[in-house]
């Protein structure tokens, strides 16, 4: 063998264990670097959600003080009233108030005795909005607001155009299953009967896991679906939460759906003007606008034709589904942006270029200053800078694949 052709070798084999110890150290960061980073936030959006719970429990006790003085004089005034007694029962026992008042059609959340979020009290994108614990895979959880790839990195977050856990409908929670703490990553391990337990500014509420045919007459705790369908977070007619990742692990290909009935209280929905186009953003809405409610609910009853990988015939849209109207819309219009939001992210190509090659400049600079000069002192020189530039080239070639 020629001296040329060992020097060709022994280059290419020095290139190829390069390249396979910078394929492993990015495969560590996404497993592990990214979890310290969620950490920290979990770390952080708990000590939030607690101070929004002592600031709720304060909002609470004063309005009720204020309105026991405020009965205790209404009393007083009414014993001093000589026409006071025109309000007396009438011999049946019940006042003329509450039989006039009474409403047999009156809902369960109306009835409620827990309280109704404010405006005040909607969190923001990113921000903490509520506790999950899940018991049977050990999973404890601060939960934000929005599924936005930024917002998912953060923990589990709540689909916006869905009610917050434990209102009426179908409450759908995202998270990841093997990168950023991997929050979900055993939600398939989850059968019927398992307990998922949520705490919000409104109380706290158990959810119970559904049993999902699995083909052969067994069940399990959750199903497939494809990206792409988004009926499984829609309004199913009952009170619900919806657990949504992606499958397989280590794959964004299709979504894994976990769904469980609400076994507690119900509260009070949110304000109306809390649920509206503008909550979804603009670009959303116009993406379902674009798309047409027909042409969607055509797309999800093709897809919904078909079998899951467990035999399961999921995201049904039929009016028991309650899949139809501006509702399909909004419900398209959010899932299309997390579907967006873990694919790639073409934005991000020529930051991870750049910090690539000043990477690799780094990396040659000192090989050059080794061989003139020390190899290790050169080496361990320049160690800090390489490492910072790779730190950056990871972030963005982890914000540019598709995230799991």
């Amino acid at each position: 063998m020629s001296t040329r052709t060992a020097s060709l070798l022994g280059g290419l084999g020095r290139t190829l264990i390069v390249t396979g110890v910078l394929v492993l150290a990015f495969a560590g960061f996404q497993l592990w670097g990214t979890s310290v980073a969620e950490a920290r936030a979990q770390s952080s959006l708990d000590s939030e959600f607690n101070q929004m719970l002592d600031n709720a429990q304060n909002i609470l006790e004063a309005p009720d003080a204020s309105d026991t003085r405020g009965q205790s004089e209404s009393a007083e005034s009414e014993s001093d009233d000589p026409t006071a007694a025109s309000a007396s029962p009438d011999p049946s026992g019940a006042t003329g108030s509450d039989s006039d008042n009474s409403n047999p059609g009156e809902s369960e959340t109306e009835q409620s005795s827990l309280p109704q979020l404010t405006e005040e009290q909607l969190p923001a994108e990113g921000a903490a909005a509520g506790k999950m614990h899940i018991p049977a895979i050990g999973v404890t959880k601060t939960f934000v607001e929005g599924v936005s790839r930024d917002v998912l990195r953060l923990g589990p977050g709540h689909y916006p155009s869905t009610p917050f856990p434990g209102q009426p409908g179908n409450a759908a929670i995202a998270g990841h299953r093997t990168t950023h703490g991997a929050p979900f990553f055993d939600i398939d391990k989850l059968v019927p009967g398992d307990e998922i337990l949520v705490e919000t500014l409104q109380g706290e509420f158990t959810y119970i896991v559904e049993g999902h045919d699995n083909g052969n007459g067994g069940q399990l705790g959750h199903f497939i679906v494809a990206p792409t369908n988004v009926g499984v977070i829609a309004d199913q007619g009952d009170n619900r939460i919806t657990l949504t990742a992606c499958h397989p692990k280590y794959s964004a290909q299709q979504r894994i759906i976990v769904t469980a009935i609400l076994a507690s209280e119900v509260a009070p929905a949110n304000p109306p003007s809390s649920f509206n186009e503008n909550q979804l953003g603009a670009d959303a809405v116009a993406d379902a606008d674009r798309l047409g409610v027909d042409e969607i609910e055509s797309q999800n009853s093709a897809e919904d034709d078909g079998e899951d990988d467990a035999g399961t015939n999921v995201g049904s849209n039929d009016s028991d589904g309650g899949v139809t109207g501006r509702e399909l819309a909004n419900t398209v219009a959010d899932s299309d942006g997390i579907t967006e939001s873990l694919g790639w992210q073409p934005e991000h190509a020529k930051p991870t270029a750049i910090w690539g090659a000043v990477t690799a400049l780094v990396a040659l600079f000192a090989w050059v200053v080794g061989r003139a000069w020390r190899r290790w002192p050169a080496y361990i020189v320049a160690s800090p800078a390489v490492l910072a530039s790779l730190f950056f080239c990871f972030s963005h070639l982890d914000k540019f694949i598709p995230a799991v």
